[in-house]
C-alpha cells in the first residue's frame, strides 16, 4: 500500500487521463486513489457505481472504467473505524454547499475521504498549498469557510464542526484551553522531511 493509503500509480494514471487536471480534478483523482490504496469499496461507503461511471466519464474520460471499478470493488479485510465518519463529514459539507450538484457531492466525498490521511488536508487532497484548499472550499462550501474565523487547520476545523453538530466530546482541540493551540491556528508549514503522499 502506498504511503498514507494513496495508490500513487493510480493517482498519476488518472491525472494523465483527466479532462482538465485542475485544482478541482486533483482531489477527485486523490479520492479514487486513496480508496483503492486503502481498499475501501466506494459502494460500501454509499457511493453508487452509476455515479462513479459518470464521474469517470466527465473528469477522467481516458481512464479504463472497468479496470478502475475492479480496483475499487475489493472490500477491505476489516472496514476501518475512522471510515465510519465519512458519511457524516459529507453531510456536514453539503449543508454548506453553494450548489447541490453531482460535482459538489463528489468534492464533498473527496474532502471527507482525505480526512483519513495523515498530513494536512490540502496535502491529502493533493493540492499545491493550503490557500488552494481554502479557495476550493470557498467556491463549493462558502458558508463553512466563513465559519472558520480563526484560521483553524481545515481537518481539525471539520471535525470540530462535526462534534459541535452532534453535541459530543470532540478530539478536536478546545482551542484556547489547549496546549496545542499554536499547532491548530495560523499558517501551516511543512517540515522538509515530510513529503506529500
Amino acid at each position: 500500500m502506498a504511503a498514507c493509503g494513496l495508490d500513487e500509480k493510480l493517482f498519476t494514471y488518472l491525472l494523465e487521463r483527466a479532462a482538465a487536471p485542475d485544482e478541482a480534478t486533483r482531489p477527485l483523482a486523490a479520492m479514487l486513489a486513496r480508496a483503492a490504496g486503502m481498499r475501501l469499496s466506494l459502494e460500501r461507503l454509499g457511493w453508487p457505481r452509476a455515479a462513479l461511471d459518470r464521474l469517470l466519464a466527465r473528469c477522467f474520460p481516458g481512464a479504463a472504467a472497468a479496470s478502475l471499478r475492479t480496483a475499487l470493488e475489493h472490500a477491505p479485510r476489516e472496514f476501518p473505524r475512522e471510515a465510519e465518519e465519512i458519511p457524516d463529514l459529507v453531510v456536514l459539507l453539503l449543508e454548506h454547499a453553494a450548489v447541490r450538484d453531482e460535482t459538489t457531492l463528489w468534492l464533498a466525498r473527496a474532502v471527507a475521504l482525505a480526512c483519513l490521511g495523515e498530513q494536512h488536508l490540502w496535502q491529502d487532497m493533493r493540492l499545491p498549498h493550503r490557500a488552494a484548499l481554502t479557495t476550493l472550499l470557498g467556491q463549493y462550501f462558502p458558508s463553512l469557510v466563513r465559519r472558520n474565523t480563526q484560521d483553524m487547520k481545515w481537518k481539525r476545523f471539520l471535525y470540530k464542526q462535526l462534534c459541535e453538530k452532534e453535541a459530543i466530546a470532540c478530539r478536536a482541540p478546545q482551542c484556547t484551553a489547549c496546549e496545542d493551540y499554536r499547532d491548530c491556528f495560523g499558517p501551516e508549514t511543512v517540515p522538509e522531511s515530510v513529503g506529500v503522499c
